[in-house]
């Protein structure tokens, strides 16, 4: 076996092809070295061969060392641990143990180990938690990796006495006395090693251990109790405070014979005062009245003292488990003895025997309760919230770190052991909450709740392009000043609810080019606008215009529910007032009015204006309740103007610049008192649905006194309330008129009144006076569906309307009265009436209608300038469909035709 020099052993060879004589080698004790066996043959005449390793390892015949040493720290109640180790050659330098309050094995690797062969040695040492540890003993071991260990025990000071109590791990030190032997406390206060009585905050229990030790004895016990008061203070020497009471739940340990332990026993008494006092019985617990015990009677104050904890005995008597006299008085050696004392007392008054025992310590424990109280913060939505330290500790007692253990439900938080946080609110609607636990690194664990309130602010703010809430307010100042301070072309990101309050008349004044941007929650400003389920709200109060735009303001906007303006003076305008540019969409005009004979309850526009899937709803004027467009640009597109009260849309020239309206995929409908669409400028009517609006004496669907072309378009079940035969319910027109590819049905006036759904009023005066109606369907209009009117000078003469449209076969009417074809035109009941889409809001054609393929291509544009109906169908398969629909075969839900032998026959 080869260790530093080669050691031999010789081996006899038995005869050619027979056997080696056995062998062995015996390891001596206290061997740990890697080794290896070499066979080296020797032949007659010298020759040698060497063979090997046969073998090689570690042989470890020798337990690691372990040696551990503690220091402890008495103000702080802990011992500090180093551990040491080594293993044969092998040797670790001191390192701090990591002790948890219940010692785990783990494994630290031996760092200078050279892996010579293919294992690594290691020491055990105690598995990572606390850098020390309460009064506790503490055993360190280590082993090899063979299983060879050893181990070394650190006995807390006392003698196995405080270490050794199974609950003192719940306990926090308050007090710690040495004791004189020669105390006077009337005249001053304990000098105290340890007075911690400023921080233990609130508990339920106190205990008391007093040890004495002579140099060849050590005695001491233990008693802890429910607390008999609240106050830290009083726990200690009774300087200022007489306990003459019984107390519960008393615990006892001692290493005194005599003294009865256990526990907890349902009840003792203490008699702690630094009064005089008389062997009197007076508390009904049995005493004896001449020789002092459990149970005298206090007198004279400032004379004496008294420390001293009893329990009486259910069957008569007590005993004493420590107590210590004559604190108070001075000039001789105090009493003190743990146990019933044998003498003539049983609670050593007048023992003054204190010099026999050369140290004297009292230390004085409470069980802390309550440490973790309870927080409240207020969130503003979009900014953190961030508490420093100590933050939730601020409030909690003796406590050094806090742990999160249930988790907020509408937000995140990052706690720290310091209780400084962050929390970020993720969900509005709700206020929200989490909880932590506390300890103070030994034994107390509690709980508390950080309750979360959601600001009062309703408004929220972001200019700056980041994912953080800029400006706040419980009304809308917090856009109004962003507004304000915003340069031109500048994005101002908004969510919530912008309430007031007016500047100028106004919630919002716009006289520069700025992007509000709605659609935004304030918890997450970064992620992609959802401009309808997220609207931000901005609220007029009933007081004023929500937002005007002044003839310098240019102001792009989307996501925004615009409500409850109110505008006054004799200007019209309700919810917005538009004098410059304005282009909206994704949003709501919404509960908006203007007083008097005004127009534009929800949006007056003199301006530019472009709405796009917007919603003008339930505002009310005198006339224009949706819109009011005068002398102003307008583009409506993928919009409703649905149940304004005082009619939905009036675009007129007036004194100025013509008013253009343009209007695609839109719905006009459920519009009162006046026309759901009444133009006296220059208007464009492309696939849009105008239904069901009523007027109370004007045209309920479209009246016209301007330049008007309706396209691909539906005018149905709309109303007028008056009985003057001039009237119209459908469509009226007194100047130039176009109406293509459209279907004017259902309209209706009261019964009798003669109304027509569709009127022509011809003016001698106006030779522009035109009205073309080219591949239209018109029935179902109540006594008639046409009437055409002429005016020479004053005088009105009713005529058919055969007088000014010209016969032809690309219309239908469902009577005479239009010169067109007369037929049933075989339509569906109106789909959809309650749509805010224009393609949905329309009726079918049945499959054997009149109306199917009753265009020919090329004739009233079918193919060539009329590519799409009102649904943005194609047209033109085999002709095109008169009216706004082009039915499909989905759309056909049966169709029927007499057949022959031989025909060829289309449908569809």
């Amino acid at each position: 076996l080869a260790t530093g020099a080669d050691s031999w052993r010789a081996l006899t060879l038995d005869q050619p092809n027979g056997s080696f004589t056995g062998w062995s080698y015996t390891i001596n004790d206290l061997v740990e070295a890697p080794r290896q066996l070499d066979l080296t043959l020797i032949a007659n005449g010298g020759i040698t061969n060497t063979v090997g390793p046969l073998w090689g390892g570690l042989i470890d015949t020798v337990p690691p060392r372990v040696v551990a040493a503690a220091s402890f720290d008495t103000a702080n109640g802990q011992v500090s641990v180093q551990c040491s180790a080594d293993d044969g050659y092998l040797v670790m330098n001191s390192w701090a143990c990591t002790l948890p309050d219940a010692p785990t094995p783990t494994y630290e690797t031996a760092s200078w180990y050279v892996n010579t062969f293919s294992d690594t040695q290691h020491v055990v040492g105690l598995s990572a938690g606390l850098a020390s540890v309460p009064l506790q003993n503490v055993t360190v071991q280590a082993c090899d990796t063979v299983g060879q260990c050893s181990s070394d025990l650190i006995e807390m000071p006392g003698d196995g006495g405080l270490a050794t109590i199974p609950e003192i791990g719940e306990y926090a030190l308050v007090y710690q006395l040495d004791i004189p032997v020669d105390a006077n406390y009337s005249a001053a206060q304990p000098a105290y090693t340890v007075d911690r009585s400023g921080q233990i905050g609130a508990f339920d229990r106190v205990a008391y251990y007093l040890e004495l030790d002579n140099g060849t004895q050590r005695q001491w016990v233990y008693v802890s109790m429910d607390a008999f008061t609240n106050n830290p203070t009083h726990i200690g020497v009774p300087v200022a405070s007489v306990f003459e009471q019984n107390v519960s739940n008393v615990t006892v340990l001692s290493n005194v014979p005599g003294i009865t332990t256990g526990g907890p026993y349902a009840s003792g008494n203490i008699e702690f005062w630094n009064n005089c006092y008389t062997p009197d019985a007076n508390s009904g617990l049995g005493g004896s009245g001449t020789s002092f015990d459990f149970d005298d009677t206090v007198t004279g104050a400032n004379c004496y003292g008294s420390m001293q904890i009893h329990r009486a005995l259910a069957g008569g008597g007590g005993e004493t488990y420590f107590a210590w006299n004559r604190w108070a008085l001075g000039g001789s050696n105090d009493d003190i003895g743990i146990g019933t004392s044998s003498g003539t007392h049983p609670d050593w008054t007048f023992a003054v025997n204190s010099g026999n025992w050369l140290t004297r310590t009292l230390t004085v424990l409470a069980r802390p309760v309550g440490a973790a109280v309870d927080d409240s913060y207020t969130v503003t939505p979009g900014q953190p919230l961030v508490v420093n330290a100590p933050g939730l500790l601020g409030n909690d007692n003796n406590v050094i770190n806090a742990t999160l253990v249930v988790s907020p439900t509408r937000g995140t938080v990052t706690l720290q052991p310091d209780g400084s946080f962050v929390y970020t609110l993720t969900q509005l609607g709700q206020n929200d909450s989490f909880t932590y636990q506390v300890s103070d690194g030994h034994y107390l664990e509690a709980t508390a709740t950080v309750n979360l309130t959601l600001d009062t602010a309703t408004c929220f703010v972001e200019t700056t392009g980041d994912d953080v809430t800029d400006a706040v307010s419980a009304d809308g100042s917090a856009l109004q000043n962003a507004v304000q301070a915003a340069s031109p072309g500048a994005t101002i990101k908004v969510a919530g609810n912008c309430a007031g309050p007016l500047v100028d008349g106004s919630v919002l004044t716009i006289d520069k080019t700025l992007t509000i941007d709605g659609g935004h929650l304030p918890t997450d400003w970064l992620a992609p606008s959802q401009p309808i389920t997220n609207q931000a709200t901005i609220d007029g109060l009933g007081a004023g215009v929500v937002i005007s735009i002044t003839t310098s303001g240019d102001l792009t906007a989307r996501g925004l529910l615009v409500t409850d303006g109110a505008g006054s003076g004799n200007l019209s305008g309700g919810g917005i007032r538009n004098r410059g540019r304005l282009a909206l969409g994704d949003s709501v005009v919404q509960n908006n009015t203007k007083s008097g004979y005004y127009g534009g309850g929800g949006i007056y526009n003199t301006g530019w204006l472009s709405l796009t899937n917007v919603l003008v709803d339930a505002n009310s004027a005198a006339f224009g309740a949706g819109i009011l467009n005068l002398n102003g640009t307008m583009w409506i597109d993928q919009s409703a103007i649905i149940g304004n009260s005082g009619g939905g849309i009036y675009s007129e020239t007036y004194l100025g610049p013509t008013a253009v309206l343009t209007m695609t995929n839109a719905v006009i409908r459920n519009n009162t008192a006046n026309p759901g669409l009444e133009n006296r400028g220059v208007a464009l009517v492309e696939r849009s649905a105008i239904v069901n609006n009523e007027a109370d004496y004007a045209t309920g669907g479209i009246e016209n006194r301007g330049v008007i072309t309706v396209t691909n378009s539906t005018i149905s079940g709309n109303r007028t309330l008056s009985s003057a035969p001039d009237g119209a319910s459908g469509f009226y027109n007194d100047t130039h008129a176009t109406i293509r590819n459209s279907t004017i049905v259902s309209n209706t006036a009261p019964q009798n009144a003669g109304i027509a759904g569709v009127t022509y009023e011809l003016r001698a005066s106006n030779s522009n006076d035109a009205m073309t109606v080219a591949g239209t369907v018109v029935a179902y209009n109540g006594v008639l569906d046409c009437r055409g009117e002429y005016f020479l000078g004053f005088d009105q003469t009713p005529n058919t309307i055969n007088d000014f449209l010209p016969a032809g076969s690309d219309n239908l009417a469902s009577d005479s009265s239009c010169n067109f074809p007369a037929a049933d035109p075989l339509l569906a009941a109106l789909a959809n009436p309650n749509a805010h889409d224009a393609t949905a809001i329309a009726h079918i054609p049945s499959g054997d209608s009149p109306l199917i393929d009753a265009i020919a291509p090329g004739s009233a544009g079918c193919g060539t300038t009329v590519i799409t109906d009102q649904r943005d169908v194609v047209r033109n398969d085999a002709g095109c469909d008169i009216g706004a629909v082009e039915a499909t075969i989905a759309d056909v839900q049966q169709m029927s035709r007499a057949v022959s032998q031989g025909n060829s026959y289309t449908f569809g």
